[in-house]
């Protein structure tokens, strides 16, 4: 039985973000092939989500990452450690405590990429620095590292250009099952936003949507609710809120799925970003037909017009959206052929490929 110890930055929090259920997926799909899988956090533990990782045969690693690793590390065979900074901290810990253990080094998103085009999209020069120094250090560490996942075929290529010895997998590992009895609710309503509200691209697209894409979408459709669903809501979100009747923001939602069964369309007008983009990926669980930009969709090998309906400038956006408003029937097709994109590419199957051949150390590429 092969020892692993998974290291991010916090405890999952699978209702607040698309990364969080991500990591909860990894953890599940390594102890159902049999690993002895033991998670740590670099800040501290809510109880009940200690709780839900036990229930799935996860141990806890505590007091801390490193404390943890320097008393146990003679024990272990794989450190998986999530997110730059986590990987940066983690590296020198691993290679001392346990230097004949497999560093691997699970890039949630690229992190130097995401920096550099929100400093492209908002002129932000510190951040632009960031990016740069990121990249340097993705580099560094990509290099060091004895394997890395991606969660994208995009990202994966991002991460190869940076060391061009670097064995790359993919593993999105998101919910992949839709559900049949989704196409038999009530008839769906209005639009919905989903995304942690706390991270700059979602707050962004979410004002392009209030500010630029509702209105026209009103204008072609007359009054249409939107619901914006995410944990961290700005205060200028809430204050919105106040003042029109039909904007439902929500923050966190414990049931997701049942907002996302009531709503017609998801519109993502994001610009930026790396990553794949989980919310869309949720959506096509759910049967919810999906606007969205070519940042939206990013890892996702959604064709437009057959999987989905793909836009740019505000009144696109608009456009395609009241194209599904108007015809619930166009947007079911697109639906369905969106599930079965799911099943097809983001499977368990596929994430647990991408996980078994970053652990026995061969190129998938090869």
């Amino acid at each position: 039985m092969t020892r692993l110890l998974v290291v991010d930055h916090e405890p999952p929090q699978v209702e607040r973000d698309g990364g969080a259920a991500r990591m909860v997926a990894v953890l599940r799909l390594l102890r159902d092939d049999g690993h002895d899988v033991t998670f740590a956090s670099l800040h501290p533990w809510p109880s009940k989500i200690a709780e839900q990782l036990c229930g799935l045969g996860i141990g806890i690693a505590t007091p801390g990452a490193t404390d943890w690793l320097r008393a146990a590390g003679d024990g272990i065979d794989v450190v998986i450690a999530s997110r730059l900074p986590v990987a940066e901290a983690m590296l020198p810990v691993a290679r001392g405590s346990c230097p004949r253990a497999r560093f691997i080094y699970d890039a949630t998103h690229v992190e130097h990429l995401a920096k550099y085009r929100l400093a492209k999209l908002t002129g932000n020069r510190p951040l632009l620095a960031a990016a740069l120094r990121d990249r340097s250090a993705e580099r560094d560490l990509v290099a060091a590292a004895d394997a890395v996942l991606a969660v994208s075929e995009e990202d994966a290529d991002e991460l190869r250009a940076l060391h061009g010895g670097a064995h790359v997998h993919v593993v999105t590992a998101v919910h992949a099952v839709g559900d049949e009895t989704d196409l038999a609710v009530a008839p769906r309503r209005g639009i919905v936003f989903l995304g942690f509200l706390a991270v700059p691209e979602n707050e962004l697209a979410v004002r392009r949507l209030i500010e630029g894409v509702w209105p026209a979408i009103e204008t072609a459709m007359g009054p249409t609710p939107l619901t914006v669903i995410g944990a961290q809501p700005p205060d200028w979100l809430l204050s919105a809120a106040t003042e029109q009747p039909r904007l439902r923001v929500t923050g966190q939602l414990d049931d997701v799925d049942a907002a996302l069964r009531e709503a017609a369309v998801l519109v993502v007008p994001l610009s930026g970003g790396a990553g794949v983009k989980t919310k869309v990926l949720h959506a096509f669980a759910r049967h919810l037909p999906v606007v969205a930009t070519s940042d939206g969709l990013r890892g996702v090998p959604a064709v437009d017009g057959f999987h989905v309906l793909r836009a740019e400038t505000d009144t696109e956006l608009a456009a395609a959206t009241v194209s599904i408003l108007r015809c619930p029937g166009l947007g079911r097709e697109l639906a369905l052929r969106a599930a079965d994109l799911l099943r097809e590419r983001f499977s368990d199957d596929v994430s647990r490929a991408g996980l078994r051949a970053a652990l026995r150390g061969c190129d998938a590429h090869a």
